[in-house]
């Protein structure tokens, strides 16, 4: 009787007790699962972004730097060449830009410059313009084409601006080429130090270090606008198209 009263005592007490379910378990088991996938792929995306952002971050680096190394000489040779046109037709003795357009618009002004970019063989084309921005000689072809670049935004910054030593650097779209060009360009003084004309050269992508150059640093280091905004170069504004 006393085992029998034992065993129903024990009986009770099992049915009283909660039984465990196992899809619920299966299922806290998979929402953990899923919670913990979830929260790793978030932070290996986020490492995954971080690494992309700081190999960009020294590619922007790298090519500003190789753009500033690479316009560094394409002024210091810019200079070279300035400096012989100079010398070689003294340009400090003219007195008025109507002698400037009379004396650098012969024959021998343009075998000069062609003499000059041939001398530097990365050279762009060479152009020299007058005070009203015509273009009057250039080390292209002969003759030479009547065309008027007063429009230009570095044309008008180098003629309204009468500091000493004035370049400037723009991206243009060429009215003789019907190419993108980057202009260098530099401002001709007289012997009173009256505005004569501007010298500039043109660069193609394919006299800058290719179009994988030539792109990095216009994605990199022009603005929408076409601006240069970096290595201290002072930019001339938007890129005027023909």
């Amino acid at each position: 009787m006393e085992r029998t009263m034992l065993k129903r005592g024990a009986a009770v007490v099992a049915d009283s007790q909660p039984q465990r379910n196992p899809i619920r378990a299966l299922i806290l088991c998979g929402v953990f699962l899923i919670s913990a996938i979830a929260v790793g792929t978030s932070v290996m995306v986020y490492g995954f972004r971080e690494r992309a952002l700081q190999s960009s971050t020294r590619e922007l680096e790298n090519t500003v730097l190789l753009l500033a190394r690479h316009f560094d000489q394409q002024f210091g040779d810019f200079d070279i060449v300035q400096q012989d046109i100079i010398n070689r037709f003294n340009l400090g003795r003219i007195a008025s830009p109507e002698d400037f357009k009379l004396k650098m618009s012969g024959d021998d002004a343009h075998q000069m410059l062609k003499r000059r970019t041939g001398a530097f063989s990365h050279l762009g084309n060479l152009t020299l313009l007058d005070s009203e921005g015509n273009l009057i000689n250039w080390s292209h072809g002969w003759p030479v084409p009547q065309v008027n670049l007063a429009d230009r935004s570095y044309f008008r910054a180098l003629k309204s601006n009468d500091a000493p030593d004035q370049k400037y650097l723009e991206a243009v779209h060429s009215r003789i080429s019907g190419r993108w060009t980057t202009v260098l360009s530099r401002r001709l003084v007289g012997r009173s130090g009256e505005f004569l004309g501007v010298v500039s050269r043109g660069i193609e992508p394919a006299y800058s270090g290719g179009q994988r150059v030539a792109g990095s640093i216009q994605e990199s280091c022009f603005c929408p606008e076409g601006r240069l905004n970096a290595c201290g170069i002072r930019p001339a504004g938007k890129p005027a198209r023909a």
